[in-house]
């Protein structure tokens, strides 16, 4: 038996029973023929992609590790040698529906940690070079082979190349190798050194997930703490803390003083605020929607008789119960508070495929007003 998530047969991914124990967060794996799911995509339209102006596109030449960053242009592609270079192009699922299909096709693993689906096409020996990543990632061969090669986790032994553009591992120990061909998935925990070159044409989809560090949650946390205490609240003095009788040096500081410090800063920092940003920092898209427009609900009524709304395909949706009786949810960035009785609808627009007329009319008033913020914000667009 095996762990799988799929929407439909073709976009199914298998894991061994054994997966979340012994390899998530922990080791590589290989998983041989571990989805049907084959892309459609050419190398061509993925070249269109990186030569639009707000793709997010870079080549790659192994020649002294060169980076030129997108957009680019036909006549670029025309001039690029046979050999030793990679086209990267970041978050191809809002770009193409299908490649959009292995977000949901994905390990039962939240959704809110869901980065991208970078896209690689590299000619023969293409590589983007020995390296580490921050997050977990799942390999997904699509196109022709690629040889991995694969070396201990990271660590400040660990010797980079001096490159101003690229983060790159300077002879990289090579423990394990192996040929991934189309349907093979390699999964790569953060911190393990990889490196991937392309045998003959190959595209590869690495799906992403997103890791917060602690140290942005320590700073964005305490800073949002600190707003919220008042210039009068100072350190005090707490019972038994002062000794009458000058026991103790008087150049100590108590340690009621401390721990009756470390209380007070410690109670503005609750699950709520913790959850707050974290909400807010995973569901910030990779390109923030600029353009906005004001629209009321009998427009948005009169358009959906005609059409229907689905969720952006930059846009990211997640949500928190607060308490008994409240929930924060979490639209691109965006938080709002909703009663809890809300948490069957919530849970049902973090996922819904089509929103139609016939939904929007069933909606209480708070559930519709969100609604039509999000259409303004264009986290919510009409279907085509």
């Amino acid at each position: 038996m095996s762990n799988t998530l799929s929407n439909t047969q073709d976009t199914t991914i298998e894991l061994p029973d054994n997966f979340f124990e012994d390899y998530w967060q922990h080791k590589p794996c290989v998983l041989r023929q571990a989805t049907s799911w084959r892309p459609e995509i050419t190398a061509e339209e993925l070249a269109g992609i990186a030569c639009e102006a707000d793709a997010d596109a870079r080549l790659i030449f192994e020649e002294n590790w060169t980076l030129e960053e997108g957009p680019f242009t036909a006549e670029r592609f025309a001039s690029l040698p046979a050999s030793h270079w990679t086209l990267v192009v970041q978050a191809v699922d809002q770009w193409d529906e299908q490649v959009a299909q292995l977000k949901s096709a994905l390990p039962q693993i939240p959704q809110w940690r869901l980065d991208d689906i970078m896209v690689t096409y590299a000619v023969d020996q293409g590589s983007v070079g020995p390296h580490y990543d921050h997050y977990d990632v799942f390999l997904v061969q699509g196109q022709g082979q690629r040889l991995w090669r694969l070396g201990p986790k990271y660590n400040e032994q660990t010797k980079l190349l001096e490159h101003e553009d690229l983060l790159l591992i300077q002879d990289m120990i090579i423990e394990d190798e192996y040929l991934l061909e189309a349907g093979d998935i390699l999964y790569i925990p953060p911190q393990y050194t990889h490196w991937g070159i392309a045998q003959g044409e190959c595209l590869t989809f690495s799906i992403g997930f997103r890791a917060p560090s602690y140290s942005e949650a320590m700073d964005s946390i305490a800073t949002h703490a600190m707003s919220q205490l008042q210039p009068n609240q100072r350190v005090e003095d707490p019972p038994n803390s002062i000794d009458p009788q000058r026991q103790q040096p008087i150049a100590q500081i108590h340690p009621a003083v401390i721990a009756d410090l470390r209380q007070a800063l410690l109670e503005q920092i609750t699950d709520k605020a913790i959850a707050q940003w974290l909400g807010g920092v995973v569901t910030l898209p990779r390109t923030p929607q600029e353009v906005t427009y004001t629209i009321d609900q009998t427009q948005l009524k009169t358009l959906l008789e005609d059409s229907s709304l689905i969720r952006n395909p930059g846009s990211r949706f997640a949500f928190y119960v607060s308490s008994n009786t409240n929930i924060l949810v979490f639209i691109d960035g965006y938080a709002t508070e909703m009663a809890i009785a809300n948490q069957a609808w919530v849970e049902w627009l973090c996922t819904f495929d089509n929103l139609l007329a016939s939904d929007y009319a069933q909606m209480n008033d708070e559930s519709q007003a969100l609604i039509l913020h999000l259409v303004e914000t264009q986290s919510l667009i009409f279907a085509d």
